[in-house]
């Protein structure tokens, strides 16, 4: 049965254009490997420009997910910000 939506998977959805939040583990360490040795954020397109294999919405779909497993795992160090109209990982606060 599927729960109703958080306001925070609400919010997710109105920023991606109500992308989908699952993603491959394969396209996750890609997308956690271009953010990484980026030194500046990365936007939408410009990933999309790197990986024009995968469709946009998968793309988005990866963004979500991503920043929910960073989220969500407290053993994990970063987590991925959205500025300036892209995305960066950057180090938890605590």
């Amino acid at each position: 049965m599927h729960e109703p939506d958080t306001q925070s998977e609400m919010a997710d959805r109105m920023m991606l254009g109500g992308s989908a939040t699952t993603a491959s583990p394969e396209l996750l360490a890609v997308l956690e490997a271009m953010l990484f040795a980026s030194s500046e954020p990365l936007t939408l397109d410009e990933i999309q420009a790197a990986l024009p294999e995968v469709p946009s919405e998968e793309i988005e779909g990866g963004f979500l997910a991503l920043e929910r497993v960073l989220r969500d795992a407290a053993e994990r160090g970063l987590k991925l910000e959205r500025i300036a109209g892209g995305f960066r990982l950057v180090t938890k606060p605590d």
